[in-house]
């Protein structure tokens, strides 16, 4: 039996493990697939901006407007590095493998 972790936890695995798998700092929910992973994981009610604005409520996060989006990254973790797009093509394969 597996235990499902919530999506609080789900955003905080995928932000460290971009950050010490990937090299990547931070980020973009829709780009990087972080919207999709989670409506997958959870169901289409799943509200990405009222999480990440819980998690950023909490002092947990930090997140900022792009094109597109907005960037998330964890407080005290964003380097404002630009990774090579190559780092990012695994990462979302890596957070889907948490039971449903």
């Amino acid at each position: 039996m597996s235990i499902r972790i919530t999506p609080e936890e789900f955003v905080i695995r995928a932000l460290k493990i971009a950050q010490t798998e990937k090299g990547i700092a931070r980020i973009h929910t829709v780009w990087d697939g972080l919207n999709a992973a989670l409506r997958e994981f959870y169901g289409a009610d799943c509200n990405i901006v009222k999480l990440t604005d819980e998690l950023v409520d909490k002092g947990i996060i930090k997140k900022r407007p792009v094109k597109g989006g907005v960037m998330i990254a964890l407080i005290g973790n964003d380097n404002g590095t630009n990774p090579d797009p190559q780092k990012r093509a695994n990462l979302l394969a890596k957070i889907k493998q948490f039971e449903k």
